[in-house]
């Protein structure tokens, strides 16, 4: 196993994935989570401001090979709460938040795959994210409105 030293706090860590780059403390992979959201704030943030009608695809680490693998693709909704036809957030620092909000629990989860964000002309975020999911065969776990959905084997 190849070691890696955690750009968070230092340490040596040995792990399956050389391109990994926190070791298993908690706060080091929230750290690498809100990092990333960052990362991702600033590609939506100037879309939103300047109402670019774009789709927007995010990748996700994880692993494309399709041995035990399997591909879902899925719908999610940023909001439960916000439908976009009742309420219009009314900042674009309220839409990056909203984003930010649903990526932050999928990168918890360790999701892996493509995510589509699409915004139409009016600079809104679209609610319904597209994405594809990668899952094993054995015991699939598919994601949907935000929903967790675990199949009985």
């Amino acid at each position: 196993m190849p070691k890696i030293k955690c750009v968070w706090c230092g340490c040596d860590y040995k792990a399956f994935n050389d391109n990994r780059r926190h070791c298993k403390k908690i706060s080091c992979r929230n750290s690498e989570i809100e990092e990333n959201l960052k990362d991702l704030s600033k590609l939506i943030s100037p879309i939103l401001r300047h109402r670019i009608k774009a789709s927007s695809e995010i990748r996700l680490p994880g692993n494309d090979t399709f041995g035990k693998q399997v591909k879902i693709n899925a719908n999610g909704s940023i909001s439960e709460t916000i439908k976009k036809k009742e309420i219009i957030l009314s900042t674009v620092e309220e839409q990056v938040e909203q984003i930010l909000k649903y990526f932050r629990d999928l990168l918890w989860k360790g999701i892996k795959g493509n995510f589509i964000v699409k915004t139409d002309e009016n600079g809104i975020v679209d609610d319904i994210v597209s994405h594809e999911i990668f899952v094993t065969t054995k015991d699939p776990v598919i994601f949907g409105n935000n929903k967790v959905i675990k199949t009985m084997s």
